[in-house]
């Protein structure tokens, strides 16, 4: 119906992941871009409060996504936070690392930008031109530490298993996390309706903004959305940490309360 279509061209507008399905399955263009996914306006205003204050978030329940890079380049680990009674709303709390040798790497284009977020905190250096996984466990320890730290997810390659045994032997809950449309639609597709409701509070981390613009995804023919690193314009790492985390707290969800508890039982014809 014209009211149908009206409705999946507001969505097309609002979400550039959805203007080629638009375009193919409606209007029967067809497009080799890859899909952008995050509309930079959308993403702003779900930061548009201060940023994130970790002593607030201290002894808070959270959920965690840790997706390890290269051991060249950039691991995000992303902490999500449930903020409202139905856990709707998500304090999201970021820390990236980086190999020292990348900020002054003439072949790396980011090193500027690196520089900068290093300097103002936003990015953590390990020393040396390779990862120490170890800065990484220990940083997670500390927060398991400070904050309530449910669960976590990890992802499955092959650097991971170190970290993830590391972890499980200081008694954290780690699950193994795939990157393929089985696991990544549901968060995805949860992560997508949230950030339209304006319930992702990411505090205007710039690492994680500058993420968020690069991220490209690929649909499957049902509509199952995951992230493309491959054509994805520049790093993504911490997006897909961020989902990576939702997922844990979905699997966690609050459950909501019944309104017999909230109004009492009424008796019909008793």
């Amino acid at each position: 119906s014209l009211d149908y279509l009206r409705g999946e061209a507001e969505k097309a507008k609002a979400i550039p992941a959805a203007q080629n399905n638009f375009l193919t399955k409606h209007l029967n263009v067809w497009t080799n871009q890859a899909e952008r996914w995050i509309p930079m306006d959308l993403w702003d205003r779900n930061g548009e409060h201060l940023r994130v204050d970790e002593a607030e978030l201290a002894g808070r329940v959270c959920f965690g996504g840790l997706d390890l890079s290269s051991v060249s380049d950039i691991t995000a680990w992303v902490l999500v936070f449930p903020r409202d009674e139905d856990w709707e709303s998500l304090d999201v709390l970021c820390r990236f690392w980086v190999p020292e040798a990348r900020l002054y790497d003439s072949r790396n284009k980011y090193a500027d930008q690196y520089r900068a977020w290093a300097k103002g905190g936003y990015l953590l250096t390990t020393p040396g031109d390779v990862i120490d996984y170890d800065f990484v466990i220990q940083k997670i320890l500390d927060d398991a530490q400070k904050f309530r730290l449910v669960d976590l997810n990890i992802d499955r390659l092959f650097q991971a298993h170190h970290v993830a045994v590391k972890l499980q032997e200081e008694g954290l809950q780690v699950a193994a996390f795939g990157m393929g449309f089985r696991s990544m639609a549901a968060p995805m597709q949860e992560f997508e309706r949230r950030l339209r409701a304006g319930k992702i509070r990411h505090g205007g981390n710039p690492v994680l903004r500058w993420m968020a613009g690069n991220v490209a995804v690929k649909k499957d023919p049902a509509g199952n959305l995951k992230p493309d690193k491959a054509t994805s314009q520049g790093k993504i790492d911490g997006v897909v940490a961020l989902v990576m985390a939702l997922d844990r707290a979905m699997r966690h969800e609050k459950p909501r309360r019944s309104v017999y508890e909230t109004r009492g039982l009424s008796v019909i014809g008793g």
